[in-house]
């Protein structure tokens, strides 16, 4: 599924192992493309969600 966001800023910085994305902190990016067409700029992440189960467990809504 595609979803489209608002880009407008990235701040990585690798000594302090930070990455923000429009201000609040990402994690478990693996791919980052960074493009710019003109006056726009464009900005793709893939993004490695976790997820645990155990047999027996309660659905909370």
């Amino acid at each position: 599924m595609k979803m489209e966001n608002l880009f407008n800023s990235i701040n990585i910085d690798l000594s302090k192992n930070i990455f923000e994305l429009n201000g609040k902190r990402i994690e478990h990016v693996s791919e980052l493309e960074l493009s710019c067409e003109g006056d726009n700029w464009f900005l793709r992440i893939t993004k490695d969600e976790f997820y645990t189960g155990t047999r027996g467990q309660k659905i909370m809504e």
